[in-house]
């Protein structure tokens, strides 16, 4: 539990450094929402040394920074102002209009019975996920994200429950309200 909470706190660090420096210098957001779905290994130079830069190393294993990575240049899709208003990528999808959010389930869909991969394609999916939630106006989470796809491989696929389980939760909760208060 303790671990776990430290972890906590050096992810709210990080998170910190990043919105920082990203706030200061434009240049270094734009080269991260340069390289925006690319995994740390295939990504250009200028964005490898800024990562490593604001990262510091010790958050995650040299096996996790793909993922760390992806999640940084995912989070600056967005200005560091709208990160306040960020929501996890599933929970933000509830503000959608209906056919908006068909389109959101259907790309989810896609997504979850793919793991992080070494060729790309996943953070390709996800990236295109991540545009169209950019699209209309949803900011995403960039601790949460990096948290989740950290824990994306997992047997138990924690992970995707939780995704599916907060996009359906208001959806069924606004079907039950309309059969409550339909009269005929």
């Amino acid at each position: 539990m303790g671990q776990n909470k430290e972890w906590q706190e050096k992810a709210e660090e990080f998170w910190s450094r990043v919105r920082e420096a990203v706030a200061k210098d434009t240049g270094l957001r734009a080269v991260f929402r340069r390289n925006a779905g690319e995994l740390l290994r295939t990504a250009d130079g200028r964005a490898v040394a800024a990562f490593y830069r604001v990262y510091g190393g010790g958050l995650v294993s040299e096996w996790n920074e793909d993922r760390c990575f992806f999640a940084v240049c995912a989070a600056c899709l967005w200005k560091p102002e709208d990160w306040s208003q960020a929501k996890p990528l599933a929970m933000g999808a509830r503000a959608l209009s209906p056919d908006d959010k068909a389109t959101f389930e259907k790309r989810l869909r896609v997504l979850l019975d793919l793991p992080w991969d070494d060729d790309g394609y996943f953070a390709m999916k996800l990236c295109r996920l991540l545009k169209y939630c950019m699209s209309k106006n949803m900011v995403v989470d960039g601790n949460a994200l990096m948290k989740d796809l950290i824990g994306w491989d997992s047997d138990e696929r924690f992970v995707q429950k939780r995704w599916v389980r907060e996009l359906y939760r208001e959806q069924v909760k606004d079907e039950r309200e309309g059969v409550e208060n339909h009269v005929d």
